[in-house]
């Protein structure tokens, strides 16, 4: 930042005096210009004062856009990994259906294939009763007991 004194100024060499008619109007020329070289160096000096403070504002405001860029940039890449997560849980939950589809479809065929197999051992029971007994307690406890593991397999 600069000081606000003034700087010494290089003096000019004096004029001759052998040309100029007078001195008294010499004097007012110079009393005028020195006063009206001092108005622009006011008006300079006011203008790079407005410089700077505008220039200080513009400072602020580039780091505040600097700060919101950054929460911005921090939001968007805590998105792009929740987004990452969402895809990791979308890929696992539609694997995980997969499965329980397939061992869904496996067990269903177990179940008909079981109810099948019931039904066989059902109708040999059926066929037992209206057979004379020759060696009949021992194949048909052999039914009921298979008919048994095959009902609580079931459950």
């Amino acid at each position: 930042m600069q000081s606000n004194s003034l700087k010494p100024r290089a003096r000019l060499p004096a004029p001759d005096t052998s040309e100029v008619p007078s001195l008294d109007v010499q004097s007012g020329d110079l009393v005028r210009e020195l006063a009206r070289e001092r108005q622009l160096r006011l008006e300079a000096e006011c203008t790079a004062r407005d410089l700077r403070i505008e220039c200080d504002r513009f400072k602020v405001k580039i780091q505040e856009s600097q700060k919101s860029y950054d929460r911005i940039h921090v939001a968007l890449e805590k998105l792009r990994q929740y987004r990452h997560q969402i895809d990791s849980l979308q890929q696992e939950k539609d694997l995980q259906q997969q499965r329980y589809e397939g061992n869904l479809s496996r067990l269903r065929e177990q179940i008909k294939m079981l109810e099948s197999q019931k039904a066989t051992l059902q109708m040999q029971l059926e066929e037992q009763r209206f057979r004379p007994p020759v060696d009949g307690n021992r194949e048909r406890s052999q039914l009921l007991l298979r008919i048994a593991r095959l009902e609580v397999k079931a459950c």
